[in-house]
């Protein structure tokens, strides 16, 4: 059994974390299988912050929404290999395990077969504002970082 504290209240600056809702046994923040699903932050009793995940079948959360404020949702891709290998930020579809319907940040990895980072892109909406390559050596160490817009931002002596 996987214990979860469902309430925490924190004296500064006078907010909650909840996870109970309010029913005796059951705790609305998880699904069945002891996922957060339902996050809220209270001040005194009204709800500041609050969000709702979604999850894969291998429990890879796919994403975030903020019920309170437009445009913050995430969504996020995994390879092959359960690595995180996207997160836009915008505004999700409904139902949200449709993706975003809008893109105002997004984040790409391209990842080797041992997990370093061979590319990295950042950017806002469908244009790239960062775009990284890397070089690492045997022993998965960087050896280099270059960006489109220039040669090599990054080497390192051999």
């Amino acid at each position: 059994m996987v214990a979860h504290i469902v309430i925490e209240q924190f004296p500064q600056p006078d907010v909650k974390l909840d996870y109970f809702g309010g029913t005796s046994g059951t705790y609305a923040g998880f699904d069945r299988f002891g996922r957060v699903k339902d996050q809220k932050w209270i001040k005194a009793t009204t709800v500041k912050d609050r969000y709702h995940y979604g999850y894969d079948y291998n429990s890879n959360r796919l994403w975030r929404q903020n019920t309170l404020t437009t445009g913050k949702d995430w969504a996020y891709t995994y390879d092959g290999l359960d690595r995180l290998a996207k997160a836009h930020r915008g505004v999700l579809d409904d139902p949200p395990s449709e993706g975003l319907l809008s893109k105002n940040f997004r984040h790409e990895w391209n990842l080797g077969p041992v997990g370093n980072w061979k590319g990295f892109n950042e950017g806002t909406g469908d244009a790239w504002t960062l775009e990284q390559t890397r070089e690492n050596n045997e022993v998965n160490e960087i050896m280099g970082i270059g960006q489109a817009d220039r040669q090599v931002l990054y080497s390192m002596p051999v």
